[in-house]
């Protein structure tokens, strides 16, 4: 009986610690993030910052995996039809609350099907010039192409992206007169601006601060609540006499539908803490960023609001879904 009694203990050993074991097999079972974009760039170069320093915080390799094309939509597919486990996530920007107005059948609900967990970074839009545009403030710009009918081109980050919907509202706000001339990249607008082909443009300060500093395009407002670091002299739409125009280009952390809310904490925390590491946190602010780390609850207040921001901006527009 007694050595039945000691054959009972040691079978209930070895299978505790073949439990312990597989649970911590599963603990350093990689989490990969899929970034709908093509390496480089703010997008994926955030994130590629970010992961080993979570890593570290998760116990668990961070893996970032780059599913380009379809304006998105492929990576955010991808991630959708994930399981809930919080072992695959999405990290992107402002598309997320775009995309239903830009893809008329993108395959998911990006209210729905997402759970967002933290915004990591943002940095204000704001509304240039070319030099030789005789306007240094909004209203002078407005009064310009009121005067100068159909004369004023303008263009953006690309068709259906935030930076146009922040040109479309402006238009819709302002009365002013000028054609959105629609490219398929920021960087391609940069350089017809520089040449003064395009003579308005509506991006993210921090593209244009140094063609700003270079004398190459004048500034006239950012799109935010308060005056950012990289351009403090310029003056918030608000100041310059249009409240309410506030976009900003956004990164975030998201999972798929039904995460648990202890997962998204967790992923949460860990993110936070990275944002916060100082020569991360240096790095972000010397380009101009926000650094945020909002919690999930927050998180899931923004996308809702920006997503119906969006919706009236584009509605405004006559912007239809493709």
């Amino acid at each position: 009986m007694e050595r039945f009694g000691t054959n009972i203990v040691c079978a209930c050993l070895c299978l505790g610690l073949a439990l312990a074991a597989q649970g911590g097999l599963a603990q350093t079972k990689p989490i990969r993030v899929i970034v709908p974009a093509t390496p480089g760039g703010l997008l994926d170069g955030s994130v590629r910052r970010l992961a080993p320093r979570m890593s570290e915080e998760l116990g668990q390799p961070v893996v970032v995996e780059n599913r380009a094309g379809a304006g998105g939509i492929i990576g955010m597919a991808e991630v959708a039809r994930s399981a809930a486990d919080a072992q695959t996530l999405l990290y992107y920007n402002d598309a997320v609350a775009l995309i239903p107005f830009v893809f008329k059948n993108p395959g998911f609900d990006t209210l729905k099907d997402f759970s967002p967990i933290t915004q990591t970074l943002s940095a204000a839009f704001g509304l240039f010039v070319h030099s030789s545009v005789p306007a240094n403030t909004l209203r002078e710009l407005v009064a310009y192409s009121r005067a100068n009918p159909g004369k004023l081109n303008g263009s953006s980050g690309g068709a259906g992206t935030a930076s146009h919907l922040f040109f479309e509202a402006f238009k819709q706000a302002s009365g002013a007169d000028m054609q959105h001339i629609p490219y398929k990249s920021a960087g391609q607008v940069v350089t017809d601006f520089i040449a003064g082909q395009i003579q308005v443009f509506a991006i993210s300060t921090t593209l244009m601060a140094p063609h700003v500093k270079a004398g190459k395009a004048k500034a006239l407002a950012v799109a935010t609540g308060r005056r950012v670091a990289l351009l403090p002299a310029v003056p918030t739409f608000a100041e310059a006499g249009y409240p309410g125009m506030e976009y900003t280009t956004w990164l975030g952390f998201f999972g798929p539908a039904n995460m648990a809310a202890s997962s998204a904490q967790r992923i949460y925390e860990a993110a936070a803490k990275a944002l916060n590491d100082p020569a991360s946190h240096k790095a972000f602010t010397d380009q101009g960023l926000d650094v945020l780390g909002t919690t999930p609850a927050d998180f899931r207040n923004f996308v809702v609001s920006e997503n119906a921001k969006f919706g009236k901006a584009a509605a405004a527009a006559g912007i239809q879904p493709e």
